[in-house]
């Protein structure tokens, strides 16, 4: 993108810039900062020389171009030599492996950008003030009269204006209250008057107020999820900003945009007199559900987790399981997954769970194509969507498993053997293209793909033999055999059965290393190294040696955990399995994107890390019959989050992202494992036919004194009391009518 801005004589402009998931780089004149320079966390702007008259302005590889130029000269953006009435001008589509991006980068200008580009004009209207980049670049400051609380004073000290003035609010609490007081904000002749509400826990839905304004008067709007050991948390890059422009006298507001936030931010510009506010609220939207599920022991903290875990997974339910409330709001399928088991206890909405399995199907449809790239669809069929729906195709193999287990999950939850079949007609169809990707010697390679499985540095680029992926379609085979079987489909069934093992003994044969007595992340052995090569020669991409291909090899503990838990685990294997998988009791849990695995070796042990990993980890204990080891865990580390003061379950674990904040969405469904073992290890409560018609009652007490609580089925609430009596266990079962019951 590019345009150029008119400076009336020389200058200094000073460049802010709020990256999230990428940094940002920018051009003006022959001066450029790179990715590493843009990318401050401390919104530490970045400063650039401005000649008289026009000045070329350059940015690319940005998908949310977000800059704020801050200068004491007026500034006038124009690209209408180029286009007409256009402010930007895009050029698109480039091809990076060509080197289509850096030729352009590095024009002596923009007169010498090459003929026939394809210019898209971006209009002056689309040219708008970044509210939020606004108000984070604004200098706050200390007033008498006004207040500061010591959570944002104290890391991020506000300095102190002197002088009386009138004060800034009167009556601030009117406005966290529906009734007949107004809060009064009076106007500051040397700057804008900035008020931070806090709800109290994450909410999403849609800012509403009532004010009494006078014309003209503005209110930047700011939502934000946390104040944490860094100050303010802003969320950046994401519509959760709005300005409101008032008219003349009372009138209300509410917002258009559906967003997750707890604390509210706002900045009232331009007061000519006093503002009057009556109120500041929240129309909460989440999906409709019911607080069928409940769950309270002997242990506090515990049942505080349960809530906690239940209420985030609340807030990632709207027409779809979301992964969160305030980032993305999107369909990630393999998040999905894990809230679905935790509604499944909490709420029983069934019905949103079938939706989202049967939208991941739809996924495999061949209308794709119109968001597919070009080069993939000519290589090879697609797997399952990691999203849906989207306009950014993007696959995840082990999203694609996970919405198989889903399905198989739902079945035994709801018992709906129409609704199954037509699971399996769409699970079919995706497994019959993976094992297209089932390499000659038994392995699933399939080529660009996001080979992700957690926020980890684990060896996964987007090719390779990836043993996760390889034990995670295993186990999705032995589901789909058991749906074959129930709808009678012996051959089939019987297939899925050997690719199942096929795969397991690959993983055994090819995977494994004995130096490090683990399974590897990617195989990385001289057959491999002899593909990646035809591969990359192929799409003339440079190859590196295979002294450095093997070096990128990599240990961790979640390639082994699912090992475990997919029962790819030989007898004689697993103790020395279950050491990566015991490793999480020492919560030593490093957030990392996988590209870091650049920067590890072979010799050190990649951890898990993230709370979301974390499920499986816990699964595979509980399977493994070793509860003893798996709450410590569950315990210990969502009380992590808990003691910071969370309301709601975080993407990662405190500390565990580079900005110098806690983590990056502080509600994430991904993350509210508790509340699913809770209820169906302490209170002890599974179906063991489909539909819970035949229902397990068996609680793992721990070293709890009691606990009780609830679950849903399709036929009505399975209550649950227990306490110890001395070493007597006392239990007391309320099941619907109908259901068997058996207890263990």
């Amino acid at each position: 993108m590019f345009t150029e801005v008119f400076a009336p004589g020389a200058c200094q402009v000073r460049v802010h810039s709020f990256p999230n998931y990428e940094a940002l780089a920018l051009r003006i004149n022959d001066r450029r900062a790179d990715r590493i320079t843009m990318l401050d966390v401390t919104g530490k702007p970045v400063e650039f020389s401005l000649q008289p008259g026009a000045n070329l302005v350059m940015t690319r590889d940005t998908e949310w171009p977000s800059f704020f130029f801050e200068c004491d000269e007026p500034l006038h953006f124009s690209a209408e030599r180029f286009v007409r009435d256009a402010a930007w001008v895009l050029i698109a589509p480039l091809n990076e492996t060509l080197g289509e991006v850096e030729e352009r980068w590095f024009v002596a200008s923009l007169d010498d950008l090459p003929k026939g580009d394809s210019f898209i004009g971006i209009p002056a209207s689309a040219h708008q003030p970044d509210i939020a980049s606004l108000t984070i670049s604004q200098r706050f400051y200390a007033i008498d009269g006004g207040f500061c609380s010591a959570d944002i004073d104290t890391p991020t000290p506000r300095e102190r204006l002197p002088g009386a003035r009138p004060a800034p609010s009167v009556k601030p609490a009117a406005l966290l209250h529906d009734n007949s007081d107004w809060t009064t904000i009076n106007p500051q002749s040397d700057g804008d008057v900035h008020l931070v509400l806090d709800f109290g826990r994450e909410v999403i839905g849609f800012v509403e107020f009532e004010v009494n304004a006078p014309a003209g008067a503005t209110l930047d709007v700011n939502l934000f999820e946390g104040i944490d050991a860094s100050g303010i948390f802003w969320t950046q890059n994401l519509r959760n900003s709005f300005r409101y422009i008032c008219r003349e006298g009372r009138q209300t507001f509410t917002s258009h945009q559906r967003r997750g936030y707890r604390f509210v931010s706002i900045t009232l510009r331009n007061l000519t007199r006093p503002l009057y506010i009556r109120y500041v609220s929240t129309l909460v939207s989440t999906y409709p559900v019911e607080a069928q599920g409940s769950f309270t022991c002997s242990d506090e903290t515990l049942t505080k987790i349960w809530n906690v875990a239940a209420y985030t997974v609340q807030l990632c339910m709207l027409d779809t399981y979301v992964d969160c409330p305030a980032y993305e709001q999107v369909f990630w399928v393999g998040d999905a997954r894990n809230s679905a088991l935790v509604n499944a206890v909490a709420f029983g909405a069934y019905d949103l769970t079938d939706r989202c399995i049967r939208l991941t199907g739809q996924s495999l449809s061949a209308e794709m194509s119109r968001v597919i790239p070009p080069h993939l669809l000519t290589m090879r069929p697609h797997l399952t969507a990691s999203h849906v729906v989207s306009g950014w195709f993007n696959e995840v193999p082990m999203w694609t498993f996970l919405w198989i287990w889903m399905a198989w999950e739902q079945y035994q939850n709801v018992g709906d053997r129409t609704a199954l079949k037509d699971y399996y007609r769409d699970i079919s169809e995706c497994l019959r293209r993976c094992e297209g990707f089932v390499n000659e010697r038994g392995l699933f390679d399939v080529p660009d793909v996001w080979n992700l499985v957690d926020w980890a540095a684990q060896d996964h680029e987007s090719h390779g033999e990836v043993i996760s992926n390889a034990v995670l379609m295993a186990q999705s085979l032995d589901y789909a055999a058991n749906m074959a079987d129930i709808l009678d489909l012996p051959e089939p069934a019987s297939h899925h059965r050997r690719l199942a093992q096929r795969l397991r003994d690959a993983v055994n044969r090819l995977g494994w290393s004995e130096q490090y007595q683990g399974y590897v992340d990617t195989v990385r052995d001289e057959w491999a190294y002899i593909q990646y090569k035809q591969r990359n020669e192929l799409q003339g991409l440079p190859v590196i040696s295979f002294a450095d291909f093997r070096a990128k090899q990599r240990i961790s503990e979640p390639t082994n955990t699912l090992a475990l838990l997919c029962g790819a685990v030989s007898l004689e294997r697993y103790p020395a399995v279950m050491r990566f998988v015991l490793a999480a009791k020492n919560g030593q849990f490093v957030g990392r994107s996988p590209w870091h695995a650049r920067f590890g070796s072979p010799d050190e042990v990649v951890p898990v890390g993230s709370p979301w990993f974390l499920f499986f980890t816990l699964q595979s204990l509980f399977e493994q019959a070793r509860p003893e080891d798996a709450f410590p865990i569950l315990r210990e580390q969502w009380n992590r989050m808990l003691e910071k003061g969370a309301t709601t379950f975080w993407e990662t674990f405190p500390g565990d992202v580079s900005s110098g904040h806690w983590s990056r969405s502080l509600c994430h469904g991904w993350s509210a494992a508790p509340a699913y073992f809770l209820s169906t290890q302490v209170l002890g409560v599974t179906p063991t036919a489909p539909g819970y018609r035949r229902i397990r009652i068996a609680p793992k007490t721990w070293n709890l004194q009691w606990a009780s609580g609830t679950v849903p089925t399709p036929y009505g609430l399975v209550s649950v009391a227990w306490h110890m009596d001395g070493d007597q266990l006392r239990l007391t079962y309320n099941v619907p009518e109908g259901c068997e019951v058996e207890l263990g």
